[in-house]
């Protein structure tokens, strides 16, 4: 019969599907909507992070994708590099200290430059494995910022960000709704890595990511999103 060469390949599909998504909701709201102005100046506006954020995923999954070894879901363990990028969050907490100090720059170099370092430690070998475990560390890290923020412990954004959404945990994203939808993305892959850890260890850092997520989930008020998490256990 012969080898069928495929015309789209998987992350070719998920473009397009997204594109098209794109250009229906924004139709969809141009005409529907009454601040027709307001959101074509938000699109052009801020746009381009849409736009260099898509396309830089898509070849980056497209490189992923030719990586005979990185689809190897070999089951490695992630729990005590995990356990590294957690004592580096809360680094992060004396930053509203520094920040007053005038020394801002300085510490968050600092932290980002050794965030820097940590991921490509974590990835030296890049696999689904570790990918999705990376993912699931920085939704757990931004879950724990948001139940900070409904504790009323703020040390990152300005005060005033959070003041439209009351005790809502709206964490790095800006928004409840944002963090959320995150959240639903994420909350799965912990789900399943919870049921596949084989030691005590394993087990005790999964259920405390996953305890995480779905207080963070509850806090940002987004009922819809529970919905989402459903359908996608189910």
């Amino acid at each position: 019969k012969g080898d069928f060469a495929y015309l789209f390949s998987k992350a070719d599909v998920a473009l397009i599907c997204f594109i098209l998504i794109a250009f229906l909701s924004l139709g969809i709201n141009y005409f529907l909507a009454y601040a027709k102005e307001v959101l074509l100046n938000e699109f052009w506006r801020r746009g381009y992070i849409i736009i260099s954020a898509l396309f830089s995923g898509y070849f980056c999954a497209r490189l992923l994708c030719n990586n005979d070894t990185f689809l190897n879901f070999d089951g490695e363990n992630n729990t005590k590099k995990g356990i590294i990028f957690f004592a580096w969050g809360l680094f992060w907490v004396p930053f509203g200290y520094f920040r007053m100090k005038g020394l801002f720059d300085i510490y968050g170099l600092l932290m980002w430059g050794s965030a820097f370092y940590l991921g490509i430690k974590f990835l030296k070998q890049i696999t689904l494995r570790t990918v999705l475990d990376l993912l699931l560390i920085t939704a757990t890290l931004a879950s724990a910022y948001g139940i900070c923020q409904n504790l009323g412990y703020e040390f990152l954004w300005p005060f005033e960000v959070g003041a439209d959404f009351g005790s809502n945990a709206y964490s790095t994203f800006g928004n409840p709704n944002f963090l959320s939808s995150f959240i639903v993305l994420i909350l799965p892959v912990g789900i399943g890595f919870l049921l596949l850890a084989e030691d005590k260890f394993s087990r005790g850092y999964y259920f405390l990511v996953n305890l995480l997520l779905i207080v963070s989930l509850a806090l940002t008020g987004a009922r819809s999103s529970f919905i989402g998490v459903f359908c996608s256990l189910v």
